[in-house]
């Protein structure tokens, strides 16, 4: 059995999401089965991007969009990058998105 990544998800609404897209993260995935400092912190980091507009990176053997992105100042500045399921992000149409990924 062939363990490769996914090229493209379905998001939310169905849509095709694929390497290079914009998505809307729409929520926090459920963690509870984290070990609590690091739950803490991913929790954090979500509460943080949630609302936001991110770049898919790619995609993992479980068919989860990679979202790589900084955070510029606070108690969890710096590069993160995160794994989140399809029904927690939206594809974002017709608009761009900074180099940065903001």
């Amino acid at each position: 059995m062939r363990n490769a990544e996914p090229t493209h998800i379905k998001d939310v609404d169905g849509r095709a999401v694929r390497k290079g897209d914009v998505v809307r993260v729409l929520g926090i995935p459920d963690l509870s089965g984290m070990w609590d400092p690091y739950r803490k912190e991913a929790t954090a980091v979500f509460k943080h991007i949630t609302g936001t507009r991110k770049k898919v990176h790619g995609f993992d053997q479980f068919g989860c969009a990679i979202l790589v992105f900084g955070i510029a100042s606070g108690p969890h500045a710096g590069s993160h990058s995160v794994a989140i399921e399809p029904h927690l992000i939206r594809k974002v149409i017709g608009t761009k998105i900074s180099r940065h990924g903001n």
